[in-house]
């Protein structure tokens, strides 16, 4: 009898559903607010800052990766096939390689695996094109990275230029040889913040206290258009009154150059691991303006 009031449960539901599916909300979500690295946002809530920020289409870092992976991959997309003439028991060598070997051969040696690294963007220029509802906005500005007896430098200059270090030796009264870049891996280790990433606001006290001194090259402060800045996923659009105001940033004179037109720069010596693929193109640098505020000035 008991086996009969179970077979008879089977099937049956043990509590009441709801047959009616739940009422859906008419309402359509907020939209999602574009915001920078925490320590940016941070520093631009408490000093006010009127600036515009603006999603990005393709981040430096994903540009970057993209284009290193492109070149490790071999011509054509496919490996090489291995040559069957090796004789492994007697040791002898392949009497001829093949084409897809020597080529590979040629291209490692000389530093590149791709078709044409002549018709190669660099990153920064991709950067500029797949963003250019950003770039076209002001004037795009690149952050460098600097030591100098024990005090972090950050440098500020327009695309495309790179840092006279000379002037930068000048600005902070220390010797050429006493000024070293920073490693992407210390900024990362130290900020938290992904790599390639360094804009010029944000950035954590040392340990004595004291905020990185912001040097700016002096023709940033007669732009008319906002500057531009990059956050990794994010961009930032700041006045230049806005960010010297904020900042307390200096003007140093000529502290931006342009390297001479086809000098190749090897990676390892260009000025910032944010800039270091600046276009090398000739431009008609702006006449700088009489210096602003002492180089002493800190952020």
């Amino acid at each position: 009898q008991q086996q009969q009031q179970q077979q008879q449960q089977r099937g049956r539901k043990r509590r009441p559903t709801e047959q009616e599916p739940r009422p859906v909300s008419g309402l359509e979500p907020p939209p999602r607010r574009v915001q920078a690295l925490p320590e940016v946002e941070a520093f631009l809530a408490e000093h006010r800052v009127r600036c515009q920020r603006v999603s990005l289409k393709s981040s430096f870092r994903s540009i970057k990766f993209g284009q290193e992976k492109k070149k490790r991959q071999p011509l054509g997309g496919k490996p090489p096939k291995a040559n069957t003439n090796v004789d492994t028991k007697s040791g002898n060598a392949p009497d001829q390689p093949t084409d897809a070997a020597m080529v590979l051969k040629i291209a490692s040696m000389g530093g590149d695996i791709h078709v044409d690294p002549g018709k190669e963007q660099p990153p920064w220029e991709k950067y500029i094109e797949l963003n250019n509802h950003f770039t076209q906005m002001g004037q795009f500005m690149h952050t460098v990275a600097w030591e100098a007896a024990g005090r972090q430098i950050l440098t500020v200059i327009p695309h495309p230029t790179r840092v006279d270090v000379e002037v930068l030796a000048r600005a902070v009264q220390q010797p050429r040889g006493h000024i070293r870049q920073r490693k992407l891996k210390d900024i990362e280790r130290q900020t938290g913040w992904p790599v390639f990433v360094c804009p010029p606001i944000g950035h954590p006290k040392d340990a004595e206290g004291r905020s990185p001194l912001l040097l700016v090259d002096s023709t940033a402060i007669e732009q008319k258009k906002p500057l531009l800045f990059d956050c990794g996923t994010v961009g930032l659009s700041i006045p230049a009154s806005e960010f010297f105001r904020s900042t307390g940033a200096a003007c140093i004179e000529g502290l931006g150059k342009i390297p001479p037109p086809g000098t190749f720069v090897k990676q390892a010596l260009l000025p910032c691991p944010v800039s270091d693929a600046a276009s090398l193109a000739p431009a008609s640098p702006e006449p700088a303006p009489e210096p602003g505020p002492s180089p002493g000035g800190q952020g």
